[in-house]
């Protein structure tokens, strides 16, 4: 399970990659288990002293149990809720519902103009300097240009989606940076920013917009976005 596998505290099947054939998956994939077992596993819960104790088996479960359980139980799932789910909705409740409710009659006439005109939206370029070696500890510039019609840049969250990818140019993990320098030229608006290099390989990047409002908590909700 990706989230809680490190070397030392379990085995990992593969590497993370996906086959667009999943017959075959399932074959690279068991055979990957049936080698971890042989050579690994089974070797080291049966490898035992004269008191018959698996102790190479018992250091790992150990290790495991020092770094998984922490991390992984009730206490911090309920701790993540309340910080990043509960009282953000609640905090927001108070915010919608001043004023007789004035912000949630604001919120949702946002939302319908915004769902009338999302389709206005186009990105138009996408400029970086991908040309050139860029070091670790380095930045690559990044310019969206984009045609907004009747939909205004503070109602977008404009995003940077970048990452490691394989040959076949899937990300293999990523993360985001928001756009929030922007600069008009007539019907066109630019939206600048800056990757961090933080290792080496072959890195992607992906333009995503989505919506943005102070009242809206999730900006999944109206199943707009758009992808460049």
């Amino acid at each position: 399970w990706a989230e809680g596998y490190e070397a030392g505290i379990g085995w990992a099947i593969g590497s993370g990659e996906e086959y667009e054939d999943s017959a075959y998956q399932d074959q690279v994939e068991s055979q990957a288990i049936y080698d971890l077992l042989e050579r690994y596993v089974i070797p080291l819960f049966y490898e035992r002293g004269r008191d018959n104790i698996p102790r190479g088996w018992i250091r790992m479960m150990r290790n495991s149990m020092c770094t998984l359980a922490a991390r992984f139980n009730s206490h911090r799932m309920l701790q993540d809720y309340v910080h990043r789910f509960y009282l953000p909705l609640a905090l927001n409740w108070d915010r919608i519902g001043v004023d007789g409710f004035a912000g949630a009659r604001q919120l949702s006439a946002w939302a319908d103009k915004l769902r009338a005109n999302w389709a206005q939206l186009q990105i138009l370029e996408k400029r970086a300097d991908t040309k050139r070696i860029i070091q670790i500890g380095d930045t690559l510039k990044v310019e969206v240009r984009m045609r907004l019609g009747q939909i205004s840049p503070s109602d977008l969250s404009v995003s940077i989606y970048y990452g490691p990818v394989d040959s076949k140019a899937d990300f293999l993990d990523r993360e985001t940076i928001s756009l929030q320098d922007f600069t008009q030229e007539k019907d066109q608006t630019i939206f600048r920013g800056e990757i961090p290099c933080r290792g080496v390989g072959r890195h992607g990047f992906r333009v995503r917009i989505l919506p943005f409002h102070s009242l809206l908590v999730n900006p999944y909700s109206l199943g707009l976005i758009l992808w460049g």
